[in-house]
């Protein structure tokens, strides 16, 4: 039997409502089966109406460092979302997380901590919803943990534009990946994968956060971008619709530069995983996003 692995589970962004325990027990329980260990973070739900929080930004930092410190853990899974995470950043100890073997794991809002988390310290994350598990894909999930396959981390894609791209990738939901603009913690783009995906947001709204990105002059300076699933966009327009709708956007903004989509990176429970910080090749050929180890 395999060792087993020690893992982590917390809530950086809003606390889950306290009827969610039992879902939290049942993932605990598949871990367990795949001998992954997990250790809850002691603010995870909260007991106060919604926006009235347990704990606050200082309370989730030190309890997110404090695992990073811990020697025995490796895996740390946050399984929240919303709008909070950003608040933890400026508390976390990133001096304990550049030293730490531990790898952090979230989605959506934690694309703002993971991105953090890389443009401090170098370290690679993992854009992953682990709540993903509870409706199939536990082997896939368990083996990437273990260092087995990466099959996890090496999502399709199809080029849009252009035929071939490579970098480093960073990214991750685009409103959430715009709360680190301006701040010290926004990734240097140069040469970089942009990973652009969104739960909400209309053709107004993506449109908006679009020609953001241009103002930051992103689509200068980075070796191309990839688009995953926009949920909202895609009920307003369609799937295809929306994709033309994106690709045309930033193609307005940088001609030159390669496009690719994946329908396999979002907020979707059949998503797969990306690694921030992490060296991707991605070719027409290939059809996938190659990770570099």
């Amino acid at each position: 039997m395999n060792d087993s692995v020690c893992a982590a589970i917390v809530a950086c962004s809003d606390a889950l409502a306290a009827e969610r325990k039992g879902e939290i027990e049942r993932l605990c329980a598949i871990l367990k089966k795949h001998d992954i260990n997990a250790e809850l973070s002691r603010y995870m739900f909260s007991r106060l109406p919604p926006f009235l929080k347990d704990a606050g930004a200082a309370e989730k930092a030190n309890a997110l460092s404090s695992f990073f410190a811990d020697e025995a853990i490796s895996e740390i899974f946050d399984v929240s979302g919303g709008d909070l995470s950003a608040e933890v950043i400026p508390h976390l100890d990133f001096e304990a997380i550049a030293s730490s073997k531990a790898r952090l794991w979230g989605y959506s809002d934690l694309t703002a901590v993971i991105n953090a988390v890389f443009t401090e310290t170098g370290k690679r994350s993992v854009l992953y919803q682990v709540r993903n598990i509870l409706h199939g894909g536990e082997e896939v999930f368990a083996d990437a943990v273990r260092g087995e396959g990466s099959g996890l981390f090496c999502p399709p894609v199809e080029f849009l534009s252009g035929s071939e791209m490579s970098g480093v990738l960073v990214g991750g939901n685009i409103r959430c990946f715009l709360k680190l603009a301006g701040t010290r913690f926004f990734p240097k783009l140069d040469g970089k994968l942009l990973l652009l995906e969104s739960l909400g947001g209309g053709v107004g709204r993506i449109y908006a956060c679009l020609a953001h990105l241009e103002m930051l002059g992103a689509f200068r300076s980075v070796s191309g971008v990839i688009f995953g699933t926009f949920t909202e966009l895609e009920r307003e327009l369609d799937r295809d619709e929306a994709v033309r709708f994106l690709a045309s956007r930033v193609k307005g903004f940088a001609p030159d530069l390669p496009v690719a989509r994946t329908d396999r990176i979002g907020h979707a429970k059949d998503s797969l995983a990306a690694v921030i910080g992490a060296n991707y090749t991605l070719s027409a050929d290939s059809k996938k996003m190659l990770l570099e180890v």
